[in-house]
């Protein structure tokens, strides 16, 4: 009996030590994740400042257009404001895109990691109770 004990004591350590290896290695892939989410929000204000930097060129060379010549041969009155609103509302759609994009990547790793650790709590938590029944 005393063999059968050491045996269901050695299950246990090495339950736990599965456990917080498990529990160790989520924690590990929920700092990366994070980490990666940093990342990606600094990308994303990244290319908003050359978006910015792209809109303010083609504002200077609207400005530096000759447009009394484009009025006269083109049939167009050199009205930037059209293309600056249209430029204004591609930019703010991808900025929209992106700040979606990233709001659901972090709150679905985060429930995903959540989901993980509660299944992982309650395997251990029944690989213990299955030790105690052979136990007692």
């Amino acid at each position: 009996m005393a063999a059968g004990n050491d045996l269901l004591k050695a299950f246990r350590e090495y339950g736990d030590l599965c456990h917080e290896i498990c529990i160790g290695g989520l924690d590990f892939v929920s700092s990366y994740w994070e980490e990666n989410i940093n990342a990606m929000k600094k990308q994303v204000e990244f290319w908003t400042i050359i978006d910015m930097d792209f809109k303010k060129n083609i504002d200077r060379i609207f400005e530096k257009m000759p447009f009394k010549i484009m009025k006269k041969e083109y049939i167009w009155n050199g009205d930037a404001k059209i293309v600056n609103r249209s430029l204004e509302n591609l930019l703010e759609a991808r900025m929209d895109y992106m700040s979606y994009l990233t709001s659901i990547s972090n709150t679905i790793a985060k429930e995903q990691l959540n989901a993980m650790k509660k299944n992982t709590e309650n395997g251990f938590s029944i690989f213990g109770e299955y030790l105690k029944l052979l136990s007692g």
